[in-house]
Protein backbone atom coordinates (compact mmCIF):
# COMPACT_ATOMS: atom_id res chain seq x y z
CA UNK A 1 0.00 0.00 0.00
CA UNK A 2 1.55 3.37 -1.02
CA UNK A 3 0.64 6.58 0.97
CA UNK A 4 1.19 10.04 -1.28
CA UNK A 5 3.24 12.54 0.60
CA UNK A 6 0.02 14.45 1.98
CA UNK A 7 -1.05 11.38 3.23
CA UNK A 8 2.11 10.52 5.39
CA UNK A 9 2.22 14.15 6.09
CA UNK A 10 -0.98 13.89 7.89
CA UNK A 11 0.00 10.53 9.46
CA UNK A 12 3.07 12.34 11.22
CA UNK A 13 0.54 15.49 12.61
CA UNK A 14 -1.67 12.53 13.84
CA UNK A 15 1.44 10.48 15.50
CA UNK A 16 2.48 13.86 17.36
CA UNK A 17 -1.06 15.22 18.22
CA UNK A 18 -1.32 11.32 19.80
CA UNK A 19 1.65 11.58 21.86
CA UNK A 20 0.95 15.17 22.97
CA UNK A 21 -2.79 13.94 24.19
CA UNK A 22 -0.66 11.20 25.52
CA UNK A 23 1.52 13.10 27.74
CA UNK A 24 -0.90 15.41 28.62
CA UNK A 25 -2.94 13.15 30.04
CA UNK A 26 -0.75 11.33 31.88
CA UNK A 27 1.11 14.22 33.52
CA UNK A 28 -2.45 15.56 34.35
CA UNK A 29 -3.31 11.78 36.18
CA UNK A 30 -0.26 11.81 37.47
CA UNK A 31 -0.64 15.27 39.50
CA UNK A 32 -3.92 14.32 40.39
CA UNK A 33 -3.25 11.04 41.95
CA UNK A 34 0.07 12.75 43.27
CA UNK A 35 -2.01 15.44 44.77
CA UNK A 36 -4.39 12.57 46.55
CA UNK A 37 -1.48 11.07 48.29
CA UNK A 38 -0.21 13.97 49.38
CA UNK A 39 -3.28 15.01 51.28
CA UNK A 40 -3.71 12.08 52.61
CA UNK A 41 -0.22 11.24 53.76
CA UNK A 42 0.61 14.91 54.43
CA UNK A 43 3.36 15.21 52.25
CA UNK A 44 4.35 18.55 50.84
CA UNK A 45 4.01 18.01 47.23
CA UNK A 46 6.63 14.87 47.38
CA UNK A 47 4.30 12.09 45.52
CA UNK A 48 3.23 14.55 43.27
CA UNK A 49 6.40 15.39 41.86
CA UNK A 50 7.63 11.63 41.91
CA UNK A 51 4.83 10.46 39.83
CA UNK A 52 5.11 13.22 37.57
CA UNK A 53 8.92 12.66 36.81
CA UNK A 54 8.27 8.35 36.96
CA UNK A 55 5.58 9.33 34.28
CA UNK A 56 7.82 11.40 32.15
CA UNK A 57 10.85 8.54 32.43
CA UNK A 58 8.54 5.83 31.06
CA UNK A 59 7.27 7.95 28.74
CA UNK A 60 10.47 8.69 27.47
CA UNK A 61 11.29 5.51 27.13
CA UNK A 62 8.38 4.24 25.71
CA UNK A 63 8.82 7.39 22.71
CA UNK A 64 12.45 6.15 22.27
CA UNK A 65 11.73 2.05 21.77
CA UNK A 66 8.92 3.44 19.51
CA UNK A 67 11.15 5.23 17.72
CA UNK A 68 13.66 2.20 17.71
CA UNK A 69 10.63 -0.26 16.02
CA UNK A 70 9.62 2.53 13.31
CA UNK A 71 13.50 2.93 12.53
CA UNK A 72 14.13 -0.53 11.87
CA UNK A 73 10.52 -1.03 9.94
CA UNK A 74 11.43 1.98 7.54
CA UNK A 75 14.42 0.35 7.02
CA UNK A 76 13.36 -3.04 6.35
CA UNK A 77 10.35 -1.40 3.88
CA UNK A 78 13.36 0.44 1.87
CA UNK A 79 15.57 -2.34 1.64
CA UNK A 80 15.34 -3.87 -2.22
CA UNK A 81 13.37 -7.33 -2.36
CA UNK A 82 15.49 -10.60 -3.55
CA UNK A 83 14.03 -12.18 -6.49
Amino acid sequence: MSFTEEQRQRQKMLVFAGMGFELVVLVTGSAYIGSLVDSHMDWSGIATTSLILIVLVGWLIHIVVLAQSIDKQESQRKKPKNP
